[in-house]
């Protein structure tokens, strides 16, 4: 809705709202079988409010209020229940849902751990900007206030998740003591219990400064300066729980445990702390924090510069013209990462099966968390128990990229060329790592009690025995990356029915930590190897692709017979366009299980004796067989277990990629007197040829059966699809 007060003055407001249920037969990351799918409610609010008034006709002011609400809530179908099949239910007082069961390499049942979670996001924002024309200047001045506020109910892991080796250990399911070994045929089992409700915010701040000067006919400026805050997360009743490094104990723990180390932030409510301290023993006199957050400190200097220039070089040539620029990019933390930090003392996670818990069955395979009467506690750490918890560094700094660029572009009659150069730099990228990585001992550097190095040991040479080296993951701003590219493309403009346009980037991306897959858990990825040494992981990213030449076009087939009703009608109204891309393979690295046991991490793999990764490329590589895996030994001995590997991340490449799709239109003009009447008839064809791209290999050096071997394909087949399509 529009209105206009006056010539000066006008307003605006927007409505939107959609509600979206959806059925899926599997639920994303939960069984594979059928039965077991979902039922997602979602539903999106949007409204927006913009004023604006022409102070001067040089002057004129914007004012915008916008508010959005996003909820969704994910309700597995559950044909079973826990106590049906006669499985102890972690938390009695949260529902009878079955929990995850998986056999490896076989099947999955039950909903996936965070499913039933209910999330609601209020995102507000007030805006205002000044726009202002003087002489050659266009001048913008602005600020902006853009708080998140988030309703989450969390219900991570209290169905329990069960897992299973194989399945004979599925259909016995015995404790150790059952089956005659000092494993339980559960694998490893976990269950959880908490206080559910969350109410995370993210305060958002920024304003800014900005300049287009046009200096001359030949040459303009954009000049600015953004400030940026991204605050940390605080949630609205302080439950959030943290485990600060700097504060554990680096000694012997005492027999009765330790909570040294655990905090929570200043805000939390003071009837839950007064339960936490009865329900608790040994809380350390610092546990409290003096900020809101779990952070030390805010970034509050994020400040932005931006430049921009267009220049002509030659005065007398119109159909050239240079461009450049730089920027600073500052990035919130993303919700992701703090929603890690959600755990001791308002949600604990117990882990059992294997050889940690070896008396879990099937019937009874978790140790009970607390429960919910109970909450909020801290459980001491204990030497000898098990326990993991996910963590965010304390000393966390806020990410920022820096981009630069600089091309020239050139057109020659219907023809644009364009030749550039762009980079990036990007600092403080945040990722998971194990900080808690085992030593090496020795008599005369003895470790704790230990000065002997052994794979038995291992917790036992810990920088803090509260957790074994692989059960404390903490995210922190240790990593960057580098991009640099050199572009060209031709880009023809519509003239004799052809328009296309076909680009080539040679690239290269580096950084030192991988994406987690993708969606909201892509900033937590993890690192490999060394956590004393992180820049010897430095190398190609995981989405590296050297080259890439991209090619699309629109051809406008020109009627025939057009004297003729048949002409007009049949042989008119086609086009026919397409898309055709090649590009070279992603990098991996070869892995290795085996190595860094003597440490408690992962490694890659060891090189043989003098061979590199140029050894192990083959001239002729195929899907048996990749390339050469002769080149990969077992890592250096160290006591009774293994080094790391030096062979590094990301050392081979795998195969390239080309796809062609194509698409073949006609329209059909069905009125006279009305252009905009017409049926439109689409045949598109994916993947044309037919073409396979094979994924990487596998590169696990520890599974014999599929190393070095391709065994998938990134693309689908071909696809043929129809549409029709009226247009009025």
């Amino acid at each position: 809705m529009d209105h206009q007060f006056s010539s000066k003055h006008n307003a605006a407001a927007k409505f939107f709202f959609a509600d979206l249920p959806s059925t899926l037969p599997y639920e994303s990351g939960g069984a594979n079988v059928p039965g077991f799918g979902e039922t997602d409610g979602k539903s999106n609010l949007n409204i927006a409010l913009s004023d604006t008034y022409s102070v001067t006709p040089r002057l004129l002011n914007e004012v915008r209020v916008g508010y959005a609400r996003n909820y969704m809530i994910q309700t597995p179908v559950e044909p079973l229940t826990a106590t049906s099949i006669g499985i102890t239910r972690p938390v009695t007082d949260q529902g009878d849902g079955i929990p995850r069961v998986g056999v490896t390499g076989l099947f999955t049942i039950g909903p996936q751990t965070n499913n039933q979670q209910t999330i609601i996001l209020h995102t507000f924002e007030v805006a205002d900007t000044l726009h202002w024309i003087k002489g050659k200047h266009d001048i913008r001045l602005g600020a902006n206030v853009n708080p998140t506020l988030e309703t989450r109910v969390e219900v991570f892991l209290i169905r329990g998740t069960i897992s299973f080796q194989s399945f004979p250990d599925f259909l016995l399911g015995m404790s150790a003591a059952q089956n005659g070994s000092s494993f339980s045929n559960v694998s490893s089992s976990q269950a959880a219990n908490g206080l559910n409700n969350r109410h995370p915010r993210y305060p958002s701040y920024s304003s800014f400064a900005q300049d287009d000067f046009r200096v001359n006919d030949r040459l303009n400026l954009n000049l600015g300066l953004r400030w940026q805050y991204y605050g940390g997360e605080i949630d609205k009743r302080g439950r959030k729980g943290n485990f600060d490094l700097r504060k554990a104990d680096f000694g012997i723990l005492p027999p009765g445990g330790t909570l040294a180390g655990f905090v929570v932030p200043a805000n939390a409510d003071k009837n839950r702390l007064a339960a936490l301290a009865a329900n608790s023993v040994a809380l350390p006199p610092d546990f409290i924090l003096k900020t809101k957050g779990i952070m030390d400190k805010d970034t509050k200097t994020a400040f932005s510069p931006r430049i921009g220039l267009a220049f002509r070089p030659i005065s007398s040539n119109k159909d050239m013209v240079l461009r450049a620029g730089y920027g600073i990019y500052w990035s919130a933390i993303a919700g992701t990462v703090f929603e890690q930090e959600s755990f001791d003392p308002w949600m604990i996670v117990t882990t059992g099966g294997g050889n940690v818990a070896p008396n879990s069955t099937f019937q009874d395979p978790y140790p009970l968390p607390p429960a919910t009467s109970r909450l909020p506690v801290y459980i001491p750490l204990q030497p000898g128990v098990t326990r993991s918890f996910l963590a965010l560094d304390p000393e966390v700094k806020l990410p920022y990229t820096q981009q630069w660029s600089l091309n020239t572009q050139y057109g020659y009659k219907n023809f644009v060329f364009e030749l550039g150069y762009s980079g990036s730099k990007g600092t403080h990228l945040i990722g998971s790592t194990r900080p808690n990585q085992a030593l090496l001992a020795s008599p005369a550097n003895p470790i704790h009690d230990q000065t002997t190095n052994t794979t038995a040991n291992v917790s036992a040479r810990a920088r803090t025995l509260e957790f074994a080296p692989s059960a404390l993951t903490v995210y922190g701003s240790y990593f960057d990356s580098s991009y640099h590219s050199l572009q060209f493309s031709v880009r023809k403009q519509a003239s004799k029915s052809l328009t296309f346009t076909t680009g080539y980037t040679w690239s290269h991306n580096m950084d030192n930590v991988g994406a987690s897959g993708s969606g909201r858990n892509q900033p937590i990825g993890s690192f490999t190897g060394d956590f004393y040494d992180r820049s010897a992981n430095r190398a190609s990213s995981d989405f590296d692709r050297r080259h890439r030449i991209v090619a699309s076009y629109v051809y406008s087939i020109p009627g025939i017979l057009q004297g003729t009703s048949f002409g007009k009608g049949a042989l008119s109204g086609w086009s026919f366009s397409g898309v055709a891309t090649v590009q070279t393979g992603r990098p991996f690295s070869i892995t290795d299980s085996t190595a860094g046991t003597i440490y408690g991490a992962g490694s890659y793999a060891q090189f043989a004796p003098g061979k590199s990764a140029s050894d192990a490329v083959l001239e002729n590589p195929t899907p048996d067989k990749w390339f050469e895996t002769s080149v990969f030994e077992n890592a250096p001995a160290i006591g009774n277990g293994r080094g790391f590997g030096n062979s590094g991340r990301n050392i081979l490449r795998g195969p390239g990629q080309s796809n062609v799709d194509m698409n073949l239109k006609k329209r059909f003009q069905l009125s006279k007197n009305n252009e905009a009447s017409n049926l439109e008839f689409r045949a598109e064809f994916f993947n044309v040829f037919n073409h396979t791209n094979f994924s990487n290999p596998g590169s696990a050096r520890s599974t014999a059966s599929s190393f070095g071997i391709i065994s998938t394909t990134s693309t689908a087949p071909r696809i043929i699809q129809f549409a029709l399509k009226y247009q009025f």
